[in-house]
């Protein structure tokens, strides 16, 4: 294979690949329904020292395709 070849089939795999690609929806703006709380345990700021909590409970349901 010459270089022109690989070249071209590189492009060619390329748009096969974009041509595939699914569309992605745009983000909506809207509350949570649910809860979101973090804890911040900051006794030690002297030395940057930050202890972090986070949780946020979610519903079980199928993961998307394509994840």
């Amino acid at each position: 294979m010459n270089l022109n070849s690989i070249i071209a089939l590189a492009l060619c795999l390329s748009a096969a690949c974009l041509s595939g690609a699914q569309e992605v929806t745009k983000p909506v703006d809207r509350p949570y329904p649910g809860i979101i709380e973090l804890r911040v345990d900051a006794t030690n700021v002297a030395q940057k020292i930050f202890k972090v909590q986070e949780r946020i409970p979610v519903k079980p349901s199928p993961i998307p395709q394509g994840f």
